[in-house]
């Protein structure tokens, strides 16, 4: 069948008759054996410049039970043949596709208007990467199903979920995407100039706490300067009184990391 659709050349089964394709869809809707080894072809082209046009596959075989509807159907509707159909049922006014999609959005028409659907506008824009990342989801569904991260929001997944839970906010998100626009040229983004622009938006809203890592702390003692402990009110940000006051401790006893404490020399 690929063979035919790459040089144009007509399908032996194109021109049978209705009942007889109506037959082998039946076979097809109760998954027999004959019925997994056919699919239906929109006949609409046979030797189009777009291959798309090409009488592309709207029904394939599935034998896995569906979560709602059990063993009922076993045919179901390619992703190409679906699309037009439910964006036109639903009440979709524009569908905003990446353009490796554009030479299938002359099919997504064909089958609105064959189908006396309702008319669907189409607006493509380049898909856009991020270097040294993957975003393909075929393969990403690979690392979750390996168990390599624990799932789709995993913070270190460059999914939205992902991002969002490693600290990325609604705010710099959507002006990111705003300062991209709808270029139809390919890019390939840094990560650091999301981030910059989510920190723009948490640093006047973040507190300012000071912490050292618990494990292997490392306690420093100052033999000079200040007597008794005593503590501070200073604001958790200089630029924002609204976040309120924290209490700061000065005295001659002082945590450090372990690997400061490394590498301080004995006896200083």
């Amino acid at each position: 069948m690929n063979h035919e659709r790459k040089h144009g050349i007509e399908s032996k089964r194109r021109t049978a008759r209705a009942t007889e394709s109506l037959a082998r869809f039946e076979e097809m809707r109760v998954g027999s054996k004959e019925g997994t080894r056919g699919c239906i072809q929109a006949k609409i082209s046979i030797d189009n410049a777009n291959k798309a046009l090409r009488d592309p596959v709207i029904y394939r075989c599935n034998l896995q039970p569906h979560h709602r509807t059990g063993n009922t159907w076993r045919a179901y509707l390619t992703y190409d043949f679906c699309a037009p159909i439910l964006d036109s049922i639903e009440g979709v006014t524009h569908a905003f596709r990446t353009n490796e999609y554009r030479d299938r959005s002359l099919q997504f028409v064909w089958f609105q208007r064959t189908l006396g659907l309702g008319q669907v506008e189409i607006f493509d824009f380049a898909r856009m990467n991020f270097i040294r990342t993957v975003l393909s989801k075929r393969k990403l569904a690979t690392i979750v199903d390996n168990g390599a991260v624990w799932d789709w929001n995993d913070p270190r997944m460059p999914t939205l979920q992902g991002i969002r839970r490693r600290g990325m906010t609604i705010d710099a998100l959507r002006e990111f995407i705003m300062k991209q626009g709808p270029s139809q040229n390919i890019i390939n983004q840094d990560w650091t100039q999301i981030w910059a622009i989510n920190k723009k938006h948490i640093d006047p809203l973040a507190p300012r706490h000071t912490a050292v890592t618990k494990n292997g702390i490392g306690e420093v003692i100052i033999k000079s300067g200040l007597g008794m402990a005593y503590t501070e009110d200073k604001p958790k940000h200089n630029k924002n009184p609204e976040l309120g006051i924290k209490k700061v401790v000065y005295g001659k006893k002082i945590w450090i990391d372990q690997e400061d404490a490394k590498s301080l020399p004995k006896d200083e």
